[in-house]
């Protein structure tokens, strides 16, 4: 039976990277994509159906997996007649639970895509961004071992800024399924301070079948990273693990950095966003994430003392990259003005100067607390 082993991180923080990475290896499988399984029983299975067929439906349209049926996220590779016939012939007599869930995917997910069931030594799958599930994930898999990705914080905020705008289309909602989400907020604290804090939990409790790979070597000292990871994982090592592929094939991603397609390790995106980055915006980061930077042994770009700690103050409220103005184009496909969309920026950007003032109102809460310090210990 394979093994299965978890990769952890911030959103945006370098999982796709890693798995494309593995994507070309013969002792190890990648779904491509974040599954979540344990966030998917705990939400969407678990007491949630009352027959077999329900529980199927389930995972074949409320999951992930629906991307098999979606032509737009390029997995026309993927042969998903195979893999649905028998996910659902491989768990139909089966005991329903996760780990019998994950295994029948990952089965039929190799069967796909013609990979050697045989030659698999290791499924490896995720944990949802920010919640601590390694307890959860040890009752059900105790043989696993968990990756934990870290990113300099100031880019993992950059990042996910332009990555969660694009779908929120503005900063502070008031309604959708994204409502009352002030970004500032909760990239800072719901997600990456989050992080590192189950970082820091997983490190002192969990130490043995946990380990930290930053982002950044694995772009810039990329062959060295790999050799370490697979010899942890007791897989032999392949050249073709330093490529960024899926399915075999070279893989290109959008770069929410770069704000282009990138198909390669590209080492320039390391510091690229510090050079994008707006200076009131950097250094409010840095002297809000400054002990985790230290830790972790990133590049200071400010000094610290009683002046510079009180300019960094006052630039937390500063305001983010189109956080007033939302993205939005008045320009419609036909280049006529849309009215409409005039209306939402308008109402948009009342509602953002009301929801700018709440979140630095409550940030500076938050700093004063000490909140963000290495050392506090906060329940995760």
């Amino acid at each position: 039976m394979q093994k299965v082993y978890f990769i952890q991180g911030a959103g945006r923080s370098g999982l796709e990277l890693l798995t494309s990475l593995f994507d070309g290896a013969d002792e190890i499988l990648c779904l491509p994509f974040t599954l979540k399984i344990i966030d998917i029983w705990k939400k969407k299975i678990k007491n949630n159906y009352s027959n077999f067929d329900e529980l199927f439906l389930i995972l074949k349209h409320q999951t992930k997996l629906r991307y098999f049926l979606d032509k737009s996220k390029k997995l026309s590779y993927v042969n998903t007649d195979i893999f649905f016939n028998n996910l659902y012939t491989s768990l139909k007599d089966k005991q329903i639970n996760i780990r019998n869930i994950l295994n029948s995917i990952f089965e039929s997910y190799a069967l796909s895509i013609n990979k050697d069931i045989k030659k698999i030594k290791i499924f490896l799958t995720d944990n949802y961004y920010h919640v601590d599930e390694i307890e959860d994930c040890l009752k059900e898999f105790p043989e696993a071992k968990f990756v934990r990705i870290i990113r300099d914080p100031r880019s993992n905020a950059y990042s996910l800024c332009r990555h969660l705008i694009s779908y929120q289309k503005t900063m502070h909602p008031i309604f959708g399924p994204n409502k009352f989400r002030s970004l500032p907020n909760y990239i800072l604290k719901d997600v990456l301070l989050r992080a590192y804090k189950i970082s820091e939990n997983a490190e002192k409790n969990y130490g043995k079948v946990h380990r930290i790979i930053k982002y950044e070597s694995l772009i810039n000292e990329t062959e060295e990273q790999m050799i370490n990871l697979c010899d942890w994982f007791e897989i032999k090592f392949e050249k073709k693990m330093l490529l960024n592929t899926r399915n075999g094939e070279l893989y290109e991603t959008y770069s929410k950095t770069k704000l282009s397609n990138i198909s390669t390790v590209d080492k320039e995106i390391v510091l690229n966003w510090s050079k994008n980055f707006n200076k009131f915006n950097l250094r409010a980061l840095e002297f809000i994430f400054f002990d985790y930077i230290k830790y972790y042994n990133y590049k200071t770009f400010f000094q610290r003392g009683l002046l510079s700690n009180s300019l960094s103050l006052i630039s937390c409220l500063y305001p983010w990259e189109k956080e007033f103005l939302t993205d939005l184009n008045i320009i419609d496909k036909k280049k006529n003005y849309s009215f409409y969309n005039i209306l939402k920026i308008a109402i948009f950007f009342l509602i953002n100067i009301f929801g700018y003032l709440l979140s630095r109102i409550k940030l500076l809460y938050l700093i004063s607390k000490g909140e963000f310090s290495f050392k506090k210990n906060l329940s995760i």
